[in-house]
């Protein structure tokens, strides 16, 4: 998913929202959630999938933001991840690989981005993998 539109390409994934804003930067459209805020969005997984990595795009200018992944509405798969600082200025991929008690025997997940006290970092784009894209 690549494009943040408050529309169409968001609630096709079934978008939940509170206290977030789509806007773009150099082009590329994202969704970042405000202090306290939060959105979510449901992923099919195929029946026989034994592993999942999560790749997420942030931008450079983001860097120390924070923000938690949760799965599955469950806290305690909560996740804190943080924009790392980028060698070069501009959008780059993280990749999270989900445990497989995540996923297993699930045909659905649910992925929320949820920020603290301060602004999450905004996201570009929430790819969904079997393996590493090359």
């Amino acid at each position: 998913m690549f494009t943040f539109d408050n529309n169409n390409a968001e609630y096709g994934r079934q978008l939940a929202q509170d206290r977030s804003y789509v806007s773009l930067l150099h082009n590329r459209s994202f969704r970042v959630a405000n202090p306290h805020g939060m959105f979510s969005y449901l992923f099919s997984i195929p029946a026989d999938t034994e592993e999942i990595i999560l790749t997420l795009t942030f931008h450079s200018l983001d860097a120390g933001k924070q923000m938690i992944l949760r799965v599955n509405d469950d806290p305690k798969t909560d996740k804190t991840i943080t924009v790392e600082p980028y060698i070069k200025n501009g959008f780059f991929h993280h990749d999270y690989v989900l445990p497989k008690e995540w996923i297993t025997n699930k045909d659905m997940i649910k992925l929320m981005f949820l920020a603290g006290e301060q602004q999450g970092g905004r996201l570009f784009g929430i790819g969904l993998y079997r393996t590493l894209p090359i």
